[in-house]
């Protein structure tokens, strides 16, 4: 309930103080109002960088789904065959294009066919490259 404001009406000394006072009620009312309508301004901002902070965040963890997918497996492989088992060692001679064609050629093939496998999933599933801005 909004009260409206006292005024002194007997006193012809009291005019000009009142008016004076009149004034500053009146530029108080109208920044208090102001600040209103700032607060709703920022709340509004806030809600709106909010919803662009969760729609990055869910893309970086799109993005981080994939590659856990692709390196997952990979991580799994490598380190199972990493132990130095000697069944598997024992009778290995390695001669120079054995070394070329496992040691180079096959890990470049891997690291080719995993960015492809991460291509396709990101046109699939829509999600768009790290450094674009939403548009």
């Amino acid at each position: 309930m909004k009260r409206s404001p006292r005024r002194w009406t007997g006193c012809r000394e009291c005019a000009p103080a009142q008016q004076h006072f009149d004034r500053h009620r009146r530029r108080v009312t109208r920044i208090t109002e102001s600040g209103k309508d700032i607060r709703g301004e920022a709340k509004d901002a806030l809600s709106h960088y909010s919803e662009i902070v969760a729609g990055r965040q869910a893309q970086v963890i799109s993005a981080l789904t994939i590659v856990a997918t692709v390196f997952l497996p990979l991580s799994f492989l490598t380190g199972y065959f990493g132990m130095n088992f000697r069944i598997l060692t024992a009778d290995v001679q390695t001669t120079l294009w054995q070394f070329i064609l496992l040691g180079l050629l096959l890990p470049i093939a891997s690291a080719g066919l995993s960015l492809l496998l991460i291509h396709r999933l990101e046109r699939r599933f829509g999600i768009r490259r790290m450094g674009q801005r939403p548009s």
